[in-house]
């Protein structure tokens, strides 16, 4: 935001650079985005090095680059804008990239769509790139962010699964689903375009079965996409532990809540995955900035809602993952922000995680000062589910006993 001469607040427009080496290409994306100049300062250069010319001029918010190129590959260039310019989002357009290189492209890019793409589908990966804004906004706290680490525990356990000649889809599955990181950067994978999918994935089951045993070896022994956590005891205000095993009771509710609601298809799979996934923000905090945890977790925006849902659902939508499962993540403490009236992936996680906070003793005791869950009765009351409520608990409480 800025003002103009006579005091009134202009929105700045964001800034969008192209990069490809094929005219055709660059005069294609000028034709068909024409209807975002209002919004969107766009600038279209043919090679990397006038790329990175243009980024030493003025900041971008999102650059789209090619990844074929003569002078300074896409991968190269956007690496070098990661490490030079870490505060802006960076998307991967091609037509010409190698199953082989899909891991180096999602460790520098935060999403890769395949030429030809949908206008609609460009503009959507834009525009979620454009969430972030200036130094100030929570959202830039994830823009460099390319993996996030495991529970050690888990961590070994899938490296030695993955070293095991028996290992099966299913062992992979079981040991991915009870971890935030692994559940996320898995579904970034399968969700990229480098996999085809005509519909976005949200199952860590079906994520698993689509990459195979082999390919997921591959990520887990060769290209370290996965890593595990590494924090100095006393830097958090509770024990990391618990933060996993809260969404993993908060994933197992959720899915029971959205079976008992009689959902099919893959509504259970996203309020499961939602439940793994809604404190993703918390890892991200406690991982990437331990040293001012406890000032940026008291932050809230402008609706109330709490930075670490804000800064997960935002990585979250960087990477690709399906929408109700991002939504459900950014607003699980405030539901009422969605215009929906259907229960969904975000109903299932709100009840389930406030449900877990009355009943989960050890959750209670190390983060609910933090998480903070309480009910949004209006919210239950619009959606005519409040009468559910009792039953849910019950529910729930026999799910933590087992």
């Amino acid at each position: 935001m800025t003002r103009n001469k006579t005091g009134c607040i202009v929105k700045m427009k964001k800034r969008i650079l192209f990069v490809d080496d094929e005219t055709d290409v660059l005069d294609g994306l000028k034709r068909v985005l024409r209807r975002q100049r209002d919004v969107w300062e766009m600038v279209f250069v043919n090679s990397s090095a006038k790329a990175l010319e243009k980024m030493a001029e003025a900041p971008f918010d999102v650059v789209v680059s090619d990844m074929l190129m003569p002078d300074i590959t896409g991968l190269d260039l956007l690496d070098r804008i990661r490490r030079q310019y870490p505060r802006t989002a960076r998307i991967i357009l091609s037509g010409q990239v190698d199953d082989k290189d899909c891991d180096a492209v999602l460790d520098v890019a935060h999403q890769f769509l395949l030429k030809p793409t949908k206008t609609e589908d460009l503009e959507k990966a834009i525009d979620k790139a454009c969430a972030v804004g200036q130094d100030q906004d929570p959202c830039q706290l994830v823009v460099d962010v390319s993996t996030l680490p495991s529970l050690p525990s888990l961590y070994v356990e899938l490296t030695r699964a993955a070293a095991s000649e028996e290992c099966t889809t299913r062992d992979i599955t079981a040991i991915i689903e009870r971890d935030i990181a692994m559940t996320a950067k898995l579904l970034q994978l399968v969700n990229s375009a480098f996999f085809g999918q005509g519909r976005r994935v949200s199952s860590t089951e079906k994520a698993v079965s689509l990459l195979g045993v082999n390919k997921i070896k591959a990520i887990v022994l060769n290209d370290h996409i996965f890593t595990k956590l590494k924090i100095t005891p006393g830097k958090l205000p509770f024990k990391i532990d618990c933060l996993w095993q809260h969404s993993i009771n908060v994933a197992n509710c959720a899915r029971a809540i959205s079976i008992d609601a009689k959902q099919t298809g893959d509504r259970p799979d996203q309020a499961f995955t939602a439940g793994m996934l809604h404190d993703i923000g918390i890892l991200i905090l406690a991982s990437q900035h331990s040293d001012s945890f406890d000032e940026l977790i008291r932050r809230h925006d402008e609706d109330h809602r709490p930075i670490h849902a804000i800064v997960g659902g935002h990585l979250l939508g960087l990477w690709g993952l399906p929408q109700r499962i991002i939504e459900a993540v950014t607003l699980h403490h405030n539901p009422s922000d969605l215009n929906y009236d259907g229960l969904c992936a975000l109903t299932a996680v709100h009840v389930a995680d406030a449900i877990m906070a009355s009943i989960d003793e050890p959750f209670c005791t190390q983060i609910k000062d933090i998480e903070k869950p309480q009910l949004d009765m209006a919210y239950l009351e619009r959606t005519k589910l409040a009468g559910r409520l009792e039953h849910w608990y019950a529910l729930c409480e026999s799910i933590c006993a087992k």
